[in-house]
């Protein structure tokens, strides 16, 4: 699998981003600064941002932060397999983005040799406490501090109501 991460810089003079990346028990895994220049988009391998590692993350999330205006830096996350033939692109989330507890969605089965997931992290500083009712392979979670966990989403062909309730302020 290959994970890129796309960094916009949307302000009128350069900007220096630090790129945290932590494992998916919330522990960081590697950090680096970039200097992005105005108005320009920069690519960042995560293989070559982890590679200076003791253990390479193979599945966790990405912290982005800088000094600026809100909005001033957007990124987003692709990853793709080829072998899997699975893509996956992030989308931009914070605290006030999610101001319910409780997220719906569908996963959709096109046949019966496809698996569904949710991933779900916990993109706060604390513990945040997920159900997600029979629908998933593990109906109640725990989720640390910038913690993801993948869970295995139950077929009912060709699609299953997937509901996630939390008790915290910011969870995807």
């Amino acid at each position: 699998m290959r994970s890129t991460l796309t960094i916009n810089n949307n302000e009128m003079t350069e900007m220096k981003v630090t790129v945290r990346i932590f494992d998916v028990e919330g522990y960081l895994n590697a950090t680096s600064t970039q200097t992005i220049r105005s108005h320009k988009i920069q690519n960042i391998a995560i293989d070559d941002l982890t590679k200076a590692s003791a253990s390479p993350a193979q599945s966790g999330n990405v912290q982005i932060t800088y000094e600026g205006h809100a909005k001033g830096i957007t990124g987003q996350l692709g990853s793709v397999s080829l072998e899997g033939r699975m893509a996956f692109d992030s989308r931009p989330v914070g605290a006030s983005d999610l101001p319910s507890s409780r997220l719906v969605g569908i996963a959709y089965f096109p046949g019966e040799h496809y698996d569904g997931f949710a991933a779900l992290t916990n993109v706060t500083s604390t513990t945040v406490h997920v159900t997600v009712p029979s629908s998933t392979s593990e109906p109640s979670v725990l989720l640390g501090a910038r913690q993801t966990r993948i869970l295995k989403v139950a077929r009912s062909d060709p699609a299953t109501l997937v509901v996630i309730e939390h008790d915290g302020a910011a969870c995807v």
